[in-house]
């Protein structure tokens, strides 16, 4: 496995997209076990329309021994280039322990978002490859000075770097293979056979976003006619629909998307294991064979992938004193 990051498309919204969560604010005087714990959160940020925000308030505290969950609050469709607050309340249980004790509280935001992402692949005919022999043909005509997507790596392999939609998680797309592919590639597996070309989907997380994935609901794929998809040796399965330009569309196998529904839903609510353990899973692989082009000259097309996640921003954490009168000293 090896970083995938895609280039972001620029446009006017894209350092907007993307939910921001404060740091609670506590009211009142003095903080009392038994009685109610009021702290506000304001929850700001950009997201498509449409989009529904579960915020959890969250907090820790001595008295409890632990973490616990102080309600789950839903802003439906409002938050659209906006802002919303929203109120983080707890009774903090009374205890003949402690006198006095802290309370330290902090909100999540929890969303759907969708990303999309495409790689370029240059395909060139047989009669060509035989022409040109072992020359590239992606060295004639200048097309890797023409091309900014294309990359010369140091050892003389040619790759292309996938471009992508902006949003708090980057979807890349890569290969290490190089281009073009080709009908009759000279690389064997140990069974004499030939080998499929590879190319892998990832998700990661945007700097300056607090938090990460929470759920991958599914990740699609759509390649055209001419790119056969190996299953067996692939992380993803035909789904018998179809993309734009008439591109198959591939989906995660059930089974992997069912392994990555266990990651999140352990008995601790601690967000920073759900997350790492997320995108240390965010690969996937895609195995391919090059059919005969209908094209026998030097062409493009594209791997195209589109991801449905669940993305769960993290907010500061802001810690409170609480007097226990019944406590025993």
């Amino acid at each position: 496995q090896y970083s995938i990051e895609s280039d972001v498309y620029e446009t006017e919204d894209s350092e907007l997209l993307g939910i921001r969560v404060s740091k609670p604010e506590y009211t009142g005087g003095v903080k009392r076990a038994g009685n109610l714990v009021r702290a506000f959160v304001t929850i700001e940020g950009r997201t498509p329309k449409n989009t529904n925000i579960k915020v959890l308030c969250r907090g820790e505290n001595g008295l409890t021994g632990g973490e616990f969950e102080l309600g789950l609050q839903e802003i439906e469709e409002k938050l659209y280039a906006a802002s919303e607050t929203v109120a983080c309340e707890y009774i903090p249980p009374r205890s003949s322990e402690k006198k006095i004790d802290t309370m330290t509280t902090y909100a999540t935001a929890q969303y759907e978002f969708e990303n999309e992402a495409s790689l370029r692949i240059y395909v060139v005919g047989q009669d060509v490859q035989e022409e040109l022999g072992r020359e590239n043909p992606l060295l004639k005509d200048n097309i890797v000075e023409l091309d900014p997507q294309l990359k010369q790596t140091g050892s003389g392999t040619f790759t292309t770097k996938s471009q992508a939609d902006a949003g708090p998680v980057n979807l890349g797309i890569g290969s290490t293979d190089s281009q073009p592919f080709a009908e009759e590639r000279n690389v064997r597996m140990l069974s004499g056979e030939v080998a499929p070309y590879i190319a892998f989907v990832e998700l990661s997380k945007q700097s300056g976003w607090n938090g990460g994935i929470r759920e991958i609901k599914d990740v699609k794929v759509y390649m055209p006619e001419i790119f056969r998809l190996v299953e067996e040796k692939s992380d993803f399965t035909p789904t018998g629909g179809f993309g734009d330009n008439g591109f198959a569309e591939y989906s995660l196998k059930p089974e992997i998307l069912a392994e990555l529904g266990k990651l999140c839903k352990p008995e601790s609510i601690k967000e920073s294991d759900c997350h790492k353990k997320m995108e240390d899973a965010a690969s996937f692989e895609i195995d391919f064979m090059v059919e005969p082009p209908g094209n026998s000259g030097l062409y493009f097309t594209y791997i195209r992938a589109k991801s449905d996640y669940i993305f769960e921003t993290v907010g500061d954490k802001a810690t409170a004193t609480i007097q226990n009168e019944e406590a025993i000293v």
